[in-house]
């Protein structure tokens, strides 16, 4: 599950979180800054919420003896991009299990592109320092799955070098989006083929309108980044990423995320 977090501060709703046995929780966080954080997400407050939710789901964890990944999920942009490094120090702190970069894009709106989108040549170069600065601190074992390809490419994505074409995306394969209406979608491109309101997840998964969607997308003609990074949709993974992803899934804890 990926969430922002703000539901984690409701003891019920972690408890019955806790109960369904994830296989991940992915939180979004973009800085280990209050302002930052907040100002990117415009909610007041929502990076002292998340830390509140992070105790009450480990202390929950604890209780039940029910173990799984969480992952800190950090979108890079203008207002974070030369302070990515303390959020690793950070998320260790606050007992998170891994963290994973990625560039603004894809569910953001076109306008919030807009605003966070790095466009200056020295604020690039600044990026290009803290994604050095995380390949090494990786090298070193520090808990970042991301990576090394990928943090490079996310130059590449503001700079402009990146390549664009059409292929396959299979994310309604593997995605299942629930918006604050309850509509259910596989990417941000597609319409709802369910609401959570009207009928069970299971329902809605299993359903001919998720089924057409998976298929549908698999010819999807939208011209998307297709690098060797994982800065898009359409992003190919290398054997040792699908690795990497594997030993965190299953439960591998160790403060070394290879």
């Amino acid at each position: 599950m990926t969430t922002n977090g703000s539901g984690l501060t409701r003891d019920k709703f972690v408890q019955r979180l806790v109960a369904t046995r994830p296989v991940k929780i992915d939180i979004s966080v973009d800085s280990s800054s209050d302002e930052v954080h907040d100002t990117a997400r415009g909610v007041p407050g929502s990076l002292r919420r998340i830390e509140h939710g992070l105790r009450m789901l480990l202390a929950e964890q604890t209780r039940t003896g029910l173990r799984f990944p969480i992952r800190i999920k950090v979108t890079v942009h203008r207002l974070n991009a030369g302070k990515l490094v303390p959020i690793v120090n950070w998320a260790k702190q606050a007992g998170a299990t891994a963290v994973d970069f990625n560039p603004v894009g894809g569910l953001w709106r076109k306008e919030q592109i807009e605003r966070l989108a790095i466009r200056d040549p020295h604020d690039i170069g600044v990026l290009q320092s803290e994604v050095q600065e995380l390949i090494r601190l990786k090298d070193q074992g520090q808990p970042i799955e991301t990576s090394s390809k990928s943090l490079l490419s996310m130059v590449e994505h503001f700079s402009g070098t990146i390549s664009y074409g059409a292929a396959p995306c299979r994310d309604p394969t593997r995605n299942y989006i629930v918006n604050p209406r309850g509509d259910v979608r596989g990417c941000g491109c597609a319409p709802p083929f369910g609401n959570v309101r009207e009928k069970t997840a299971k329902q809605i998964w299993q359903g001919k309108a998720a089924r057409a969607a998976c298929v549908k997308s698999l010819a999807c003609s939208l011209q998307v980044a297709v690098s060797s990074g994982k800065s898009s949709c359409m992003a190919h993974k290398s054997f040792k990423d699908d690795v990497r992803r594997a030993m965190l899934l299953i439960g591998f804890r160790s403060k070394r995320v290879q």
